[in-house]
Order: C-alpha cells, then sequence, then structure tokens
C-alpha cells in the first residue's frame, strides 16, 4: 500500500490496525461511514494539496479508487 495514504489513513481514524489495501471498499471494509469519507478525501485534498473534482470523488469506492484520483492530479503516493 502506499504508505502516504496509509499515513493519512492512520492519522484520520486514530488507528493502526487497519492495513489498506487497493480493493478494500471504503464504507465496507474499513469501517467508515459516508460523512468520514468526504471528511478523509477533504483530509487527503489538505494534505497532497489538491483540489479533487466532485465528479470524480462520487465515483470513489475502494482506496484503489482513490489512488488512482490521486495519482491522476500528480499526487506521488
Amino acid at each position: 500500500m502506499r504508505a502516504r495514504l496509509q499515513e493519512l489513513f492512520n492519522d484520520y481514524t486514530g488507528r493502526d490496525d487497519v492495513l489498506l489495501r487497493e480493493e478494500s471498499v471504503i464504507l465496507r471494509d474499513l469501517g467508515l461511514n459516508s460523512y468520514e469519507l468526504v471528511n478523509l478525501i477533504v483530509e487527503a485534498e489538505d494534505r497532497f494539496g489538491v483540489e479533487l473534482p466532485d465528479r470524480a470523488i462520487l465515483k470513489i469506492r475502494t482506496i484503489g479508487d482513490l489512488i488512482a484520483l490521486l495519482e491522476e492530479q500528480g499526487v506521488a503516493l
């Protein structure tokens, strides 16, 4: 898993017992609700200095989706 995204998740949730996998479904596998997912994405935007398009954010389902979107914006994870 990309270390920077794992660190972001750990910092945001206060947990370090979850290993992110690209196929992890954020709302089901990681125990986040939709509100927490939005906050995690906002935190990612702040930390990585990008603004993700709203229409693209709506399509994020897995960690792999989030990674792809961040990489499209030029973030090196």
